[in-house]
């Protein structure tokens, strides 16, 4: 088993990773798309100073769900590795959000009609909206 690093290699990282560093499919990401991602897979397990696991999951859970209504002008275009890190099942939130043939493109993340089906992101928001409010 890898050793953690606080700096290099946290905990909360470390155990959500697939294959590679999680860092390595944000950096290819516009920010609000990866800081999302990236509070969506450490929620619960950084704990913050005076709150329990649960409070510190929805913590993050909010701060995905800032970054996720944040991304109205940020669009991000179907790239492997963001589809081999949803594929993984590394994360349940982002495995329910992710299916076969789910579009990972976020060309306009505000436009959804009945006729389209929704997005990765955009399904992505309902669920983690959906979180917040019912985790209690």
């Amino acid at each position: 088993m890898e050793k953690y690093d606080e700096v290099n290699h946290p905990k909360h990282y470390v155990e959500n990773r697939f294959w590679i560093e999680p860092h390595e499919v944000f950096r290819n990401l516009s920010y609000p798309h990866g800081n999302a991602l990236k509070y969506i897979l450490r929620a619960g397990k950084k704990l913050y100073p005076g709150k329990t696991e649960k409070e510190s999951y929805i913590t993050d859970l909010r701060k995905a769900l800032w970054y996720l209504e944040d991304r109205s002008e940020c669009y991000v275009t179907d790239q492997p590795l963001l589809r081999a890190m949803c594929e993984s099942g590394v994360n349940e939130i982002i495995s329910r959000a992710y299916y076969p043939g789910v579009n990972l493109d976020d060309e306009d993340p505000h436009n959804v009609s009945d006729d389209k089906p929704k997005s990765f992101w955009q399904n992505l928001q309902t669920i983690v909206e959906y979180e917040v409010e019912h985790t209690k």
